[in-house]
């Protein structure tokens, strides 16, 4: 069951539509479902192309996966990149979504082509941790801000802070699960796994005292500055405890369910608020 919510990218889907959900509920947002659908589906088609391209340098488990289910992601990745677009144009967001459109093609397609080589933005060395985190704080969290025209405090860009150092985190595990994989250079294939480990810990207290600085000086309650914190602090713990031995699910599932986990405390935190 696991394997099936993991290696389909659901779960990395469902992560990314409650973390929109989340910058919704920090500024009294109407979570639009139409907004969801869009997060969610592109998300999932996103993912999905990916390990359809690459399915051949995957691990041995997921390889199987989606050998044995390659129809059901074919047929499934199209409906949603189908859901997407038709969301996209009737509510008429491709303006606002074009950087992510366009960075999410470019990442997986070549763009520059020099002497017969071709290469797409994924392979330049440590551009791809970046576009993955600005992809993901654009659609979860900028999104939103735009869509409802809120204007840029402070208060505003903290939380834009803290969420793009939250996925720069969780990002940096990801690439020292493929450290070994990787054909480019990252950042734990040029700092080591120690390094990085230290790297992604130190991000996640730079986002426990930004939490900390807006529970005290801004709006942000009590509760929902516990929620954060225990978000970090289960994301730090996580980190840790990463080793050479660790297995996929300790990553895909555990350390990928980490945007889940704040949405369920965010949002007990503004029902009993």
């Amino acid at each position: 069951m696991i394997k099936n919510i993991v290696f389909s990218n659901l779960l990395v889907s469902l992560s990314a539509s409650f973390l929109y959900s989340i910058s919704c509920l920090f500024f009294d947002l109407k979570i639009l479902n139409e907004l969801i659908l869009i997060v969610f589906c592109s998300t999932f088609s996103f993912y999905n192309l990916i390990s359809l391209k690459s399915v051949n340098n995957m691990i041995d488990i997921k390889r199987e996966w989606i050998l044995n289910n390659f129809n059901f992601i074919k047929m499934s990745t199209l409906l949603t990149a189908i859901i997407s677009i038709l969301l996209i144009i009737k509510l008429n967001l491709f303006t606002l979504l074009s950087p992510v459109i366009f960075l999410s093609l470019f990442y997986n397609y070549p763009i520059i082509e020099l002497l017969n080589f071709k290469k797409n933005l994924r392979k330049i060395p440590f551009l791809k941790i970046f576009i993955i985190v600005f992809c993901w704080t654009y659609l979860t969290y900028l999104f939103p801000i735009f869509y409802n025209d809120l204007n840029f405090d402070v208060n505003v860009i903290i939380h834009l802070i803290i969420r793009s150092l939250f996925l720069f985190s969780i990002a940096i595990n990801f690439d020292i699960r493929d450290k070994e994989s990787d054909l480019i250079v990252t950042i734990p294939t040029f700092l080591g796994q120690k390094k990085s480990k230290i790297l992604s810990c130190s991000l996640l207290l730079i986002c426990e005292l930004l939490a900390l600085y807006l529970f005290i000086f801004h709006s942000l309650n009590f509760l929902c500055f516990l929620a954060l914190y225990l978000t970090f602090e289960i994301g730090l713990i996580l980190t840790y405890f990463i080793n050479k031995n660790s297995k996929e699910l300790y990553f895909s599932f555990y350390i990928e369910s980490l945007s889940i986990l704040m949405f369920i405390l965010v949002y007990i935190a503004t029902i009993i608020f």
